[in-house]
């Protein structure tokens, strides 16, 4: 019964950080044959035919091949496959005897549905603090999450081992120590303004057009830049998070600071049907100044908001001219 389930769960919650009970390279089967299907151009009902002769054949084959693009793609983000492939041999009973080194503050996710999405996945592993890396190969057997902070890495292990992910659950694994042979991603970079594109931008580039506008200097110098104000940029915003929500949480550290509000926006952009809009995930906070944008950053940095731990940096634009397409 229910007292049964319950105590499955608290097993495998105690077991997950036990590498003896772990292959670190385990693939979902239920994925592995929705990845196999794609690499043929079929369907999963089309690839698993039992009248098919070479079925066997051609599992084994699309098999080694998901095994292969997953091993590339992780390759081509910067993953030391070496060190993947060590932990790989250094699990499972070989634990017993062989040892791998683990990161502080990044995840593998296993145990993954082929209709995992890594938008999705960067909101729910966002919820724990800033997310700096995901991977997710087209394949979707596995991820890595790396976070800024240990401490976040670690409250998302606790918080999401088994945790059900699109009727699924997550097998968490400490990743090992070093997995990646180059930093995250640069920030957007400060671009000189270009001439206007007939075509419309994708959302990555907008949310770019407006990250760089907003961490930009003000022209003029900084004795312009404070009368005209100072803006907060906030990172990690969940979706769910309001102009009005998000207003509410910085006054009081405004006033606090001896400020006043001026503006609360969450950059958006036009909903896929053209009505409406949808969050960016992050937006700004106008402050009269730049003092006060400082203090409010020093008090709220890591603050949480809509169950998100937000991320703050200094802008010197105005709140008001960053806007998306709303």
């Amino acid at each position: 019964g229910s007292s049964f389930k319950k105590e499955k769960e608290a097993q495998r919650k105690a077991d997950a950080g036990n590498r003896a009970a772990w292959n670190t390279l385990f693939m979902r089967p239920d994925t592995v044959a929705e990845a196999v299907a794609a690499h043929y151009g079929l369907t999963k009902a089309e690839l698993l035919d039992p009248s098919a002769a070479d079925l066997p054949v051609r599992m084994a084959l699309g098999e080694a091949a998901v095994v292969a693009k997953t091993k590339q793609a992780l390759g081509e983000a910067g993953v030391d496959i070496s060190k993947v492939e060590a932990a790989a041999a250094a699990s499972g009973k070989a634990s017993a005897t062989k040892t791998v080194a683990r990161s502080p503050n990044t995840l593998l996710v296993k145990n993954l549905p082929f209709s995992a999405s890594s938008e999705e996945l960067e909101q729910l592993f966002g919820r724990y603090g800033c997310v700096s890396r995901l991977v997710l190969p087209p394949t979707r057997t596995l991820a890595l999450v790396e976070w800024l902070e240990p401490q976040d890495a670690r409250a998302a292990f606790k918080a999401l081992a088994f945790k059900k992910y699109h009727h699924v659950p997550l097998y968490l694994e400490w990743a090992p120590r070093d997995i990646f042979n180059c930093p995250p991603p640069a920030k957007p970079q400060v671009e000189k303004p270009a001439a206007p594109a007939t075509a419309p931008k994708s959302d990555k580039a907008v949310a770019k057009a407006v990250v760089s506008e907003a961490l930009a200097p003000a022209e003029g110098g900084e004795e312009e830049g404070e009368a005209a104000g100072a803006s907060v940029f906030i990172k990690n915003l969940s979706f769910a998070t309001t102009d009005e929500g998000l207003k509410k949480h910085f006054d009081k550290a405004v006033s606090a600071a001896g400020g006043t509000l001026r503006s609360a926006r969450v950059a958006r952009k036009k909903g896929p049907d053209g009505k409406g809009t949808l969050s960016m995930g992050f937006g700004f906070v106008e402050c009269d100044s730049e003092e006060v944008a400082k203090a409010v950053i020093k008090q709220l940095q890591g603050s949480m908001l809509d169950k998100h731990k937000l991320v703050l940096q200094l802008s010197k634009r105005a709140a008001g001219g960053s806007g998306a397409a709303a």
